[in-house]
């Protein structure tokens, strides 16, 4: 990460917890190395202290410092869009206990990089200022919103068919008596057993494989719209002659 880009970050102290929020990256006159930066603390984030950069190491994106939070916070504060004397970086130094023989000798000066629309001055008659723009980043994330079962269920259906059926019964035929069946003949009960049968209906039944389905998952890519809004910054200039003049950019 570059020093301008901890601007807004969080600074986090020798255990990790948080001290407040990067306001200034500030640069050395000579070398141009970043030397320091600005934090803000108190009430609002109204108070800004310096820390060194001097054994800060980055943690995911932020940064930590090897000073514990009430150090930070109790650290000298200057006006950070002006010079810092050298009288101020030795009490700085002192402050967090550094060495300070040939340390920071020259003046230090804040880069462009900083937040909002505030403007650093550069001399008397010069003033510079960033403009920043929101970017929108579109993506897509995969969420669930669902899931399908696909299972068997049984139902009865009735039916209905017809089947001939036999029964058997008893058929009586008279017929007359012949010279062969004349004699003498006993006068007495008789009887005789017949067996009758009859069909009755019999229902079987077998389960047949009549159908396979198979199932499967498929993407489908259709366009979605995505509406919102992105804030810009625009610079406005006032000018006062005879009238007053206003220009925006």
């Amino acid at each position: 990460m570059e020093p301008q880009e901890l601007i807004g970050h969080r600074l986090l102290d020798a255990n990790g917890d948080n001290v407040g929020k990067i306001g200034h990256v500030l640069y050395d006159d000579v070398s141009h190395d970043a030397k320091w930066v600005t934090v803000r603390t108190g009430l609002f984030g109204t108070r800004e202290c310096f820390v060194p950069l001097q054994g800060a190491r980055p943690a995911a994106e932020d940064l930590q410092v090897p000073y514990d939070k009430q150090v930070v916070k109790d650290a000298p504060h200057f006006e950070a869009d002006q010079h810092i004397s050298p009288e101020e970086e030795n009490e700085i130094y002192r402050h967090y206990g550094l060495d300070i023989t040939g340390a920071g000798r020259t003046q230090e000066q804040e880069r462009t990089a900083q937040t909002g629309p505030a403007a650093t001055r550069t001399s008397e008659d010069e003033a510079t200022m960033t403009r920043s723009e929101e970017q929108a980043d579109v993506g897509v994330r995969r969420e669930q919103t669902g899931t399908a079962h696909v299972r068997k269920t049984v139902d009865s259906e009735g039916f209905s068919e017809t089947v001939p059926v036999t029964h058997e019964r008893m058929r009586v035929e008279r017929e007359p008596v012949t010279e062969a069946d004349a004699g003498a003949q006993a006068v007495g009960p008789e009887e005789k057993e017949f067996t009758l049968y009859e069909d009755r209906p019999v229902v079987s039944k077998k389960t047949e494989p009549v159908e396979k389905i198979r199932v499967s998952k498929e993407q489908v890519t259709e366009d979605q719209e995505v509406r919102g809004e992105v804030r810009k910054e625009h610079f406005e200039m006032d000018e006062d002659d005879e009238g007053r003049h206003r220009r925006r950019e």
